[in-house]
C-alpha cells in the first residue's frame, strides 16, 4: 500500500477483499489503481525500482516467501473518467 507513495503516476489505488470468489484457487484481494494514461502503467509503475524491489517479489514464485497465486490475473482498460471515486 506504499506505493503511491513512491510511484507518482498512480493517481488512485484502492485495495479490497474480493467477495464471492469461488473455484480450485481463491482470489482473496483486488488491488486497483488509476493512472492518467497509459505510460504511468507500463514506465514509471512497471519499471520503478520500489515495485521491483518492494512488490514484484511476492509474485515470483522462485523467491522464498512469495505469496500471491500463480494464476494472477493483471487487467486493464482505458476509461474517460474516474472508476475509483476520484
Amino acid at each position: 500500500m506504499a506505493m503511491p507513495e513512491h510511484i507518482a503516476t498512480i493517481r488512485s489505488w484502492a485495495l479490497s477483499r474480493v467477495d464471492g470468489a469461488s473455484g480450485p484457487t481463491r482470489w482473496t484481494h483486488a488491488w486497483e489503481q488509476e493512472y492518467v494514461d497509459i505510460a504511468g502503467l507500463t514506465g514509471e509503475y512497471l519499471l520503478n525500482p520500489y515495485h521491483w524491489a518492494h512488490v514484484d517479489r511476492w509474485f515470483d514464485g522462485e523467491v522464498p516467501g512469495a505469496i500471491v497465486e500463480p494464476a494472477l490475473a493483471h487487467v486493464f482498460r482505458w476509461s474517460e473518467t474516474a472508476v475509483l471515486g476520484g
